[in-house]
């Protein structure tokens, strides 16, 4: 019996972050992050992995918060931020 092959996952999710990872690296800052945004730890650990794309209007907030460590250009590079 053959056995279908399955399609290696890529390391990298679409909308990852690399400066967010960093941020909540440090323990208990995820959490922290999730509820100062009012959002759920599974919202934000999908925001986290990259699986999940943070809404461009939820941008601003992570700059906030994060004291401008969390970047909008770097949590939404699909998007043109000069135009705003």
């Amino acid at each position: 019996m053959k056995t279908a092959k399955k399609k290696p996952r890529s390391k990298k999710a679409p909308y990852y972050c690399k400066e967010l990872a960093e941020y909540c690296a440090e323990r208990g800052r995820a959490a922290l992050l999730a509820k100062r945004m009012k959002v759920g730890r599974s919202m934000m650990s999908q925001w986290i992995k990259g699986t999940s794309p943070v809404p461009p209007a939820r941008c601003p907030e992570f700059v906030r918060i994060t004291g401008g460590w969390v970047t909008k250009e770097a949590l939404r590079k699909d998007i043109d931020w000069s135009e705003e």
